[in-house]
């Protein structure tokens, strides 16, 4: 990052080459969101990788990235030389074929994804995404108003780019929050009554406490989850064995947010 912030107030050619490093250690961060503390820059992280961050970046820009990343690249998978593997086996040359239908990665509609993202970060203060960020209830009157700024000329792209990259069985409340997370005040009330239980562990309340970060985080949650690492890290069973008594309220709980998502 040193060297790029001495290249752009220079103007050295190295510049693009230092700017694509950084780029390549955002799209390791993107692949490591669910780690929470990369979650929370997940916005900027996805931000460097768009053409309108790099046009006019200025030195302060840079700084900031520096500062906000600089803790997260011990999460990235590490690049260091594999030991070498012989074979000695015969190939076998088949016939051409082509596969027309194989699908192939498509940049356009990554980026689109992002535009989309940011444009909802950026209008968190609309009524429908308030209400979806503080888990209130949400009806079809409330998507249609947010579906107007949406695919309006100033929103990221028309409906048909929507659908074609998100797909049409895509719930718009649920994506919304899931780009936008849960409140974390709002979180901890949804599950104040559980830890509020003076006969809890500190294993039992540790573990509703990565509940409520996931909903922070994630914005909706399915229940499998609750049976998969991180939350198998303190029973086998997940919550089975850690709340066996409470684990019926507590599903019940997480598909009443889920549902608040969508449309009542």
């Amino acid at each position: 990052m040193l060297k790029l912030q001495l290249a752009v107030l220079e103007g050295l050619a190295q510049k693009e080459r230092y700017q694509m490093q950084v780029f390549e250690i955002a799209q390791g961060l993107e692949e490591k969101e669910a780690i929470p503390v990369v979650r929370q820059q997940i916005a900027l992280i996805q931000e460097i990788q768009t053409e309108e961050f790099w046009k006019d970046v200025t030195l302060p820009m840079l700084e900031n990235v520096r500062k906000k990343l600089r803790g997260l690249v011990q999460f990235l998978d590490s690049t260091g030389e594999r030991k070498q593997v012989y074979t000695n086996f015969e190939d076998e040359l088949q016939p051409e074929r082509e596969f027309p239908d194989r699908i192939k990665s498509d940049d356009s509609r990554k980026n689109y994804r992002l535009k989309v993202e940011r444009f909802v970060r950026q209008h968190e203060d609309h009524p429908t995404i308030h209400r979806l960020k503080h888990n209130e209830p949400i009806t079809s009157a409330d998507l249609v108003e947010l579906e107007s700024i949406l695919f309006s000329a100033e929103g990221p792209g028309s409906r048909e780019t929507f659908n074609e990259t998100y797909g049409t069985d895509q719930p718009l409340g649920k994506l919304i929050r899931e780009i936008v997370g849960l409140d974390p005040n709002t979180a901890k009330v949804a599950f104040a009554d559980f830890l509020g239980r003076g006969t809890l562990s500190a294993d039992q309340i540790t573990f509703i406490n990565q509940i409520i970060d996931h909903f922070v985080h994630i914005g909706t949650m399915n229940p499998k989850a609750l049976f998969e690492p991180p939350f198998t890290d303190f029973r086998d069973q997940g919550i089975l064995g850690v709340l066996p008594h409470a684990a019926t309220e507590i599903l019940d709980r997480i598909k009443s947010i889920n549902e608040n998502a969508l449309v009542a």
